[in-house]
């Protein structure tokens, strides 16, 4: 009896009426505490972070973000090869190690959308740093072989961090993928897992690979910072190719 009451309610214009209310009170006052509903929606402007889901089995081992650190000119090996990027992009345990270094911003790679727009998978996007002067996510379209990796036959290209949203023909771009449906063309929202496949390198996935600080003592001085970030298209590697995307 009780049910039937409440759903006679929700069916009047004044229950959902009732009801759209109470959800709006609820929504406003998870945003005020600073809590984000669990299926948020992701849209056109959102800054978020980008949790790697590496060996995440393993209760060893701690959850890593997506983040930049160091700049490339710094580095003779990297200014020798001629390596045009401005900033290096690892992941490090923190989302927020330095001034929004792990938070970054969805730019719509589509002129027809702006930001406030939900955001669908399959749309393609530029990544903005947030840490002032950084730049956009950037795929380096030649490998280097001047430092070691730990599995140097998974990996394809190095990915950095680029002044320009297009540095070399769509090396900037991504399209967002749904984990398990690649063809989905649904919203993306808050806690789910996506992989981000390059423009520039179709079939390629933004992964991580070989730890920062094991790499020819290149980047001794990264404390903290754990995974270098490529780009690959040989499959799975314990999960290194998916990110669960969350709002700040």
């Amino acid at each position: 009896m009780f049910k039937s009451l409440v759903s006679g309610l929700l069916l009047t214009p004044i229950g959902k009426f009732r009801m759209s209310s109470i959800g709006f009170i609820l929504c406003a006052g998870f945003l005020a505490l600073g809590i984000m509903p669990a299926n948020a929606q992701i849209k056109v402007g959102s800054v978020v972070n980008f949790q790697n889901q590496f060996n995440l089995s393993d209760r060893r081992q701690v959850p890593t973000y997506l983040d930049t650190r160091g700049r490339v000119g710094d580095k003779k090996e990297f200014v020798d090869a001629k390596v045009s990027e401005n900033v290096f992009v690892s992941t490090h345990a923190s989302p927020d190690r330095d001034k929004g270094s792990g938070s970054w911003k969805i730019v719509s790679a589509n002129t027809k959308k702006k930001d406030g727009d939900v955001l669908n998978y399959g749309d393609e996007i530029y990544l903005l740093n947030m840490y002032p002067g950084v730049g956009y996510l950037d795929v380096w379209s030649d490998k280097l072989s001047f430092y070691k990796l730990s599995n140097p036959d998974e990996t394809d290209y190095q990915v950095f961090a680029s002044t320009a949203n297009n540095r070399d023909k769509g090396s900037g771009t991504w399209i967002i993928k749904k984990v398990g449906k690649l063809d989905e063309k649904s919203e993306v929202k808050q806690n789910e897992l996506v992989m981000l496949e390059s423009k520039r390198f179709p079939g390629h996935y933004l992964e991580t690979n070989s730890g920062v600080i094991g790499s020819s003592n290149l980047f001794k001085e990264y404390t903290g910072s754990l995974f270098l970030v490529f780009i690959t298209d040989t499959g799975f590697h314990s999960n290194s190719e998916k990110w669960k995307i969350i709002l700040k």
